[in-house]
């Protein structure tokens, strides 16, 4: 019979493999943004980041890279690169609405900007994190 010590090192390994190869890879979200802007004040600003529950099916399109000091967390890399981030989403295409009004000379506008959920891949590395949008086809 054989002994179940002599497993012990193969077995290390395995899980040792098995842990390495699922941190290295990069994480899929799904981000949304939304910013609506009256007479030149923001009214609303809102973005949600979601883990993508299901494998995300595309080709990987453009991607950006935000300095990172907290490593695994997301929202606050995002807070500390905003501009560069809003940018990044502007590339990528997000749904612009704008309206004018004038009434008895008073002068009023409002813009939405808009990006639909979509997919991401998020990597972290150390110092830095790189966000690559799939395209879906």
């Amino acid at each position: 019979m054989r002994s179940r010590d002599g497993n012990r090192y193969f077995s290390i390994a395995i899980y040792a493999l098995i842990f390495f190869y699922t941190s290295l890879n990069a994480r899929e979200y799904i981000i949304s943004y939304r910013l609506v802007v009256a007479d030149t004040i923001v009214l609303n600003e809102k973005l949600n980041i979601s883990a993508a529950m299901q494998a995300c099916s595309g080709t990987q399109s453009s991607s950006t890279i935000l300095s990172s000091t907290d490593n695994k967390n997301l929202i606050k890399t995002i807070e500390q690169n905003r501009e560069k981030f809003i940018t990044y989403l502007e590339k990528i295409g997000v749904q612009i609405e704008h309206s004018e009004e004038t009434k008895n000379f008073i002068y009023s506008a409002r813009t939405i900007m808009t990006l639909k959920a979509q997919c991401f891949t998020v990597d972290f590395n150390d110092g830095f994190v790189k966000i690559t949008h799939i395209k879906q086809e």
